[in-house]
């Protein structure tokens, strides 16, 4: 059902928009206030992004955009795999180029499925991309270039809803 613009109130649209764009402002401050990570402190190489149930962009903070051109796409991957087997509190990895997310192999992020009505309304990226590497014990060198990062699909990582 396609809106009619004559029926779209403009100051309606700026209030929910400006809330949204808070809340998602709002996910990258606690990132901030949370990192142990330079990169993330002095850079701000990181996102904070929410898209719709249709998996529309509909809000971004102001900080690394790269990582938030990706995540339409690697939330509909995981949302068209997992189905309705989402649940309130559950949470999902992923990094895969080949599922639409990974700017970066060693970037990493987290969806956050939002509901209202018991049914997904948006859908956030609420730790945004982070580091991972898999590294020799001993030095802080990788074990091999293989072991510079993983492919990490769709992974539930916290199913807190009823399975």
């Amino acid at each position: 059902m396609t809106p009619n613009p004559a029926n779209v109130d403009p100051i309606t649209t700026s209030v929910i928009q400006h809330r949204l764009t808070a809340i998602v402002e709002e996910m990258g401050e606690a990132m901030l206030r949370t990192s142990y990570s330079q990169i993330l402190n002095s850079s701000r190489d990181f996102s904070a992004a929410m898209v719709d149930s249709d998996c529309q962009l509909v809000a971004q903070a102001e900080h690394i955009p790269v990582h938030v051109g990706a995540m339409p796409w690697a939330a509909k991957a995981v949302r068209d795999y997992f189905g309705e087997d989402v649940s309130e509190g559950d949470l999902f990895l992923v990094n895969d180029p080949y599922l639409g997310y990974g700017s970066h192999l060693p970037d990493v992020t987290v969806f956050a499925p939002v509901f209202i009505e018991g049914s997904v309304a948006f859908w956030t990226q609420p730790s945004s991309p982070f580091r991972y590497r898999w590294f020799n014990p001993r030095c802080l060198q990788p074990l091999s270039n293989r072991d510079i990062s993983r492919r990490t699909p769709y992974t539930a990582i916290a199913a807190l809803g009823t399975r």
